[in-house]
């Protein structure tokens, strides 16, 4: 008998593995665990998609498009050979971008918002950007 556990099953009862241990835990309680298993396994499901709305209300593949969105929008704008467009900042929601930051002109400051939206997937262009002359 085994003293330790408190349980009048011998030792030759528990087994080393997991799954035995789990059939032990099953034959004491005397319900089937399959219920069970399923219920935890959607809650789990239910909650790690839930997971991916949880910080921005989005989707994980929406945040991916928006940030790729972002990264095309900030290439085009940096390879501009016209103007020094560096200092803009680039936000994507939804498809809709938003310059926001400083530049040296109204030209400058159209020819960000013409970049921006050659850019395919771009919905719109929300245009804050203040002109600063130096």
């Amino acid at each position: 008998m085994d003293t330790a556990l408190g349980v009048g099953y011998s030792r030759s009862y528990f087994a080393h593995s997991l799954s035995d241990a789990w059939l032990y835990v099953r034959h004491l309680r005397g319900f089937d665990m399959r219920p069970l298993r399923k219920l935890v396994v959607v809650m789990l499901t239910v909650l790690s998609l839930a997971g991916c709305q949880a910080m921005t209300g989005k989707t994980a593949g929406q945040n991916v498009d928006d940030a790729a969105l972002t990264s095309s929008v900030k290439t085009k704008l940096a390879a501009d050979k016209l103007s020094s467009l560096t200092r803009v900042d680039v936000d994507t929601n939804n498809g809709t971008v938003y310059l926001n930051g400083v530049v040296e002109s109204s030209d400058q400051r159209a020819r960000a918002q013409e970049l921006a939206s050659q850019v395919s997937g771009v919905n719109k262009v929300v245009n804050n950007l203040q002109v600063q002359k130096k």
